[in-house]
């Protein structure tokens, strides 16, 4: 025991946390286990929490669908961002603060504050950005920035936006990242595109997703309504397969849209009833 074993451990279980964000799940109960103990280990090393363990607990926060407390944890990272006058912490606080207020409804506010975190990176704060996050931020962050701009009605500047990231995600040939913009694209492009444009991506995002838990669900959902929509079959039971799941992670931030794609599908099979009732559970 010891401060020096202490610095040890907090370096172990913030690259353990990553890792778990990757495997598991950015939800997963493991996962906010190892939030607690970071945050425990700061407290014993007398020391500011740190970063990494800010970011891991609003990202477990946010996956879980607790949005007020997320929404505070981004507006802790900006403003002390702004104390320290630490541009990369601002943008990260800004980021995390419009996706909070995104999901709470506030699509103006979100797209002000991504606005402005687009506008603070610089590629050399990539570093800094990674070792919080398995994928690629700044991609994530527009990603985000296309999905506010199409749930405001800017849909083609939107559907451009969503073509240049998903480019720059494969010209950088990183798994996660490539797949995580995959599922923020097919998410983003549900009700924009065809269903035969839409399985395009589901293919491909499922195809990749088999070594990330977080990610194959999703992908299982959205080619399920894909084959639904286009009259091939009843995928049904995959959606409700990717949706239980789905919620196995302990992610809770898109059941209610998992739900409601389940009970359009149940509609287009001739189910009324059915899809009521998950309309219901959303």
């Amino acid at each position: 025991e010891g401060a020096q074993r202490q610095e040890h451990e907090l370096e172990l279980q913030l690259a353990f946390g990553r890792a778990l964000m990757a495997t598991r799940g950015f939800a997963a109960p493991e996962v906010g286990d190892i939030c607690a103990r970071t945050r425990q280990l700061c407290d014993q090393l007398n020391r500011p929490i740190s970063v990494p363990v800010l970011f891991g607990e609003w990202l477990h926060h946010f996956l879980r669908a607790e949005l007020h407390r997320a929404r505070e944890g981004g507006e802790e990272m900006l403003l002390l961002g702004e104390d320290q006058n630490d541009i990369p912490l601002k943008g990260l606080g800004l980021r995390t603060f419009g996706m909070a207020s995104f999901c709470l409804g506030d699509f103006s506010g979100c797209r002000d504050n991504l606005d402005r975190a687009v506008a603070l990176y610089h590629p050399s704060q990539l570093a800094y950005y990674t070792a919080l996050s398995p994928s690629d931020p700044y991609l994530v962050t527009r990603l985000w920035h296309a999905r506010t701009l199409a749930w405001l009605g800017h849909l083609d500047q939107a559907r451009a936006d969503m073509a240049t990231a998903l480019a720059e995600a494969r010209r950088l040939g990183h798994a996660f990242t490539l797949t995580h913009a995959l599922v923020e694209i097919c998410i983003a492009e549900w009700g924009l595109c065809s269903p035969e444009s839409l399985l395009v991506n589901a293919e491909e995002l499922l195809s990749l997703a088999e070594q990330f838990t977080m990610f194959e669900p999703q992908g299982m959902i959205l080619r399920g309504w894909c084959l639904t929509a286009l009259g091939r079959e009843d995928e049904t039971l995959l959606i409700k397969r990717g949706l239980a799941a789905f919620r196995a992670t302990g992610s809770n931030l898109w059941v209610p849209f998992f739900l409601t794609l389940l009970a359009d599908a149940y509609g287009m099979i001739g189910k009324p009833e059915e899809g009521l009732s998950c309309l219901d559970e959303a």
